[in-house]
């Protein structure tokens, strides 16, 4: 048994240092420039608390640009105050008022279901967490129902670890094979990184099982031996901030700048996560132990590692 272990780990290592090396040896390039990702970082964590103040970041980016697709990595599966009595615990989505922002009943979690609802401007991706019961069955943690209903889609966002603790893959998909009714009954569930690509080339998929993937003519092949997962080894970029970051901060500063929210989030697929050590989101990677001097001691947040896949 010993003997299977330290062989796991000698590969894990030896993949890790190709990883490595290929960032060192790899002339600088430039960001990507199709992702944009909006950080929350220790100085905003309250906004996490504040869903209407992200209402507004979201409102005014659909106002004045036009993104591709608008993936949020926060799960908002309960209220953060006590409803008024006023208002009623329906699952279901109420009808928004034209100017929601100075109806006070309203709960925050409110304002920004009425803003996502509108699908016309932009599709915006929730996030949800899956886990698995004693009976290893698939269950979801998943952002109150009027938020899934008002947004275009609810993707999981777990990312897997290898026996090490290290983050190297990705899990694409999962399928419910129990036919029970969990997540408005799909068969299929997507991870962020899938729906986001999906909805932001607004391509249907094309053909969808355990070995292939196809959709906006690319193919994508199961890496897994494990036939039960789909998980591909995604294409790393480096430790971490390899894409154009933008602190909320500086865009709540500028959520009137009309030129500055075009400039920057037009044609852009955007996706909204959490840097702070408090939200416990970091991820080991293949680069971790060789960048423990870089930002965040090597780590990278979550909300990148998507943005990687």
């Amino acid at each position: 048994m010993s003997q299977r272990v330290n062989f796991i780990n000698i590969d894990n290592f030896f993949t890790d240092l190709m990883y490595q090396l290929n960032y060192d040896l790899k002339a600088k390039k430039e960001k990507p420039e199709e992702i944009v990702i909006i950080e929350i970082d220790k100085d905003s964590l309250w906004i996490i608390d504040r869903p209407d103040h992200l209402a507004d970041v979201i409102k005014a980016i659909s106002k004045y640009s036009k993104p591709e697709v608008i993936g949020i990595d926060i799960l908002y599966d309960k209220f953060k105050y006590p409803l008024p009595p006023e208002i009623s615990r329906n699952d279901y989505l109420l009808d928004c008022p034209d100017e929601i922002d100075t109806v006070k009943k309203y709960p925050d979690e409110m304002k920004l279901a009425c803003v996502i609802n509108d699908k016309a401007i932009v599709d915006v991706i929730l996030a949800t967490y899956y886990f698995f019961n004693d009976k290893f069955e698939v269950e979801f943690i998943s952002p109150l129902k009027f938020l899934k209903n008002a947004a275009s889609y609810s993707a999981f966002v777990n990312i897997p670890k290898d026996s090490d603790n290290v983050n190297r893959k990705a899990l694409l998909f999962i399928e419910n094979e129990n036919d029970r009714k969990i997540l408005n009954n799909e068969r299929i569930f997507y991870s962020m990184a899938l729906a986001v690509s999906i909805y932001a080339k607004a391509s249907d998929i094309e053909k969808i099982d355990r070995n292939t993937i196809e959709f906006n003519r690319k193919i994508i092949k199961n890496s897994s031996k494990n036939q039960d997962y789909f998980t591909v080894y995604p294409e790393l970029l480096g430790p971490n901030y390899q894409f154009k970051y933008i602190k909320i901060s500086e865009i709540r500063k500028n959520i009137n700048n009309e030129d500055y929210l075009k400039n920057t989030f037009n044609n852009k697929i955007i996706l909204i996560g959490v840097t702070a050590d408090e939200a416990q989101d970091l991820k080991d990677t293949p680069f971790t132990k060789f960048n423990k001097d870089d930002k965040f001691n090597g780590m990278m947040p979550g909300v990148e590692y998507h943005a990687n896949i």
